[in-house]
């Protein structure tokens, strides 16, 4: 079968639009793949190493889907073509851009007799952290729906490492359709009438309200965003090779959105009672923090303070003010996390001032201005024998040494004294002649 199509090309290097749309970046840092892997695919719990891209550099990019219909909010796009055309609205519905580059041995192997040509090859080396990978994804086509019979542009997410089930994945696909085994992510599998549910029609180039609608992408559709996973032994090394290529010839354009952050192996998590996403938590003074560690059920743990004490085995701790690590053995794998720093906030403060005379049968108030606490402040004054006071200032005109004691309620309270002396009065004598 011939296709005969109209090539698009665009020669703009960025594109970004007043209207709500996909905005894709090519500009650095955004043309490096080394970069994206590791500060917008990698979420936590993956440590990448020997990454590589094949393709032409208009192949690979970064996007911003917020303000689209594509369903994930940012991340990386692959394409068989340039990934700037799939900025919307989808007014074309035979987007195209030939470079004339090899396809994939791997990807040509599944699509036998047929040729892959215009391949966008990204890959890398990592090691999770615990027994599982996951990342979130979204494949889209120009193929859609005329070509869904007969031509197939492919992509495939390929793991190669050992299985935890015995033996090594060899180039094992990730991209599986939900619910099934082993049957893969295509425009073949997932359409308007094979699991449709995971499939968005967005019009065929020429169709209302897509072919105006800034929000939409250009593709003519795409699956809903889908999750590949996969177990993993935690502590050693796999390599994955995210790619897709032209089927056939190099006409209608395919690609992959891979959502920012999502590629993951569920790294060990701490979390609190207060509710405070940190690892600098502040508590009220003289309170205590429950910190909890989840590193999957089968996880061990050891709690250090900043001496290096073991100080709990358990998943929880509660504490207060300090240091804090805590060990967590994943399936032999340790994982230490972040050091946790709890901070106890400042109690009632206050200083009376320096001792003081005043003249024989004079007043004069002794006052407090307080600061801290985070709760209702009680007076409490005291000559030494009895309360003289419950406000902020008492009134006083005899000798003698006064406290105050103020607390904010949740049991922080903080006590000043302060000597107050009467001036000894005049003497006088009478002398007789």
């Amino acid at each position: 079968m011939v296709r005969f199509v109209s090539i698009f090309f665009f020669t703009i290097i960025f594109i970004v639009s007043a209207n709500s749309q996909i905005i894709i970046d090519t500009n650095p840092p955004y043309d490096n793949s080394t970069w994206l892997i590791n500060n917008i695919l990698l979420g936590g719990g993956v440590v990448a190493s020997n990454h590589t891209f094949q393709g032409d550099p208009a192949q690979i990019g970064f996007f911003n889907g917020t303000n689209s219909n594509l369903g994930i909010d940012s991340g990386i796009v692959l394409s068989t073509g340039n990934v700037l055309d799939l900025v919307g609205p989808n007014a074309l519905g035979s987007t195209s851009t030939a470079y004339s580059l090899p396809g994939d041995p791997t990807l040509d192997a599944i699509i036998a007799p047929d040729p892959t040509n215009d391949a966008a090859v990204l890959e890398f080396d990592f090691v999770p952290t615990s027994d599982v990978i996951s990342f979130t994804y979204v494949f889209g086509s120009e193929e859609y729906l005329e070509f869904v019979a007969s031509f197939n542009d492919v992509f495939g997410f390929f793991l190669s490492g050992p299985n935890p089930a015995g033996g090594n994945y060899v180039d094992q696909n990730l991209a599986i359709i939900p619910g099934t085994v082993n049957t893969p992510v295509s425009i073949f599998n997932i359409n308007n009438v094979a699991n449709s549910t995971y499939y968005i029609d967005n019009g065929t180039g020429s169709t209302a309200p897509q072919n105006t609608d800034p929000n939409v992408i250009q593709f003519d559709g795409f699956t809903t965003p889908l999750v590949a996973t996969a177990d993993v032994n935690c502590g050693d090394t796999y390599h994955i090779k995210l790619v897709v290529a032209d089927a056939v010839d190099a006409a209608y354009d395919s690609g992959i959105f891979l959502e920012a952050g999502s590629f993951y192996s569920p790294p060990l998590q701490i979390t609190d009672d207060l509710s405070i996403d940190s690892t600098i938590m502040n508590i009220p003074c003289n309170g205590t923090i429950t910190l909890t560690a989840n590193g999957g059920p089968s996880a061990t743990y050891q709690w250090y303070d900043s001496l290096s004490n073991i100080i709990s085995t358990n998943s929880a701790v509660t504490v207060g003010p300090g240091n804090y690590t805590v060990s967590a053995d994943i399936l032999g794998c340790a994982t230490l996390s972040d050091t946790l720093i709890v901070i106890d906030e400042d109690g009632p403060f206050f200083e009376l001032g320096m001792d003081f005379t005043i003249p024989c049968n004079t007043d004069t108030v002794i006052s407090a201005s307080v600061t801290g606490g985070i709760g209702v402040y009680t007076y409490n004054w005291n000559d030494g024998n009895n309360q003289v006071g419950t406000n902020s200032s008492i009134n006083i005109n005899q000798q003698g040494v006064y406290s105050l004691e103020v607390d904010d309620g949740t049991g922080c309270s903080f006590l000043d004294t302060i000597s107050v002396y009467i001036q000894d009065p005049p003497n006088a004598f009478v002398s007789g002649g």
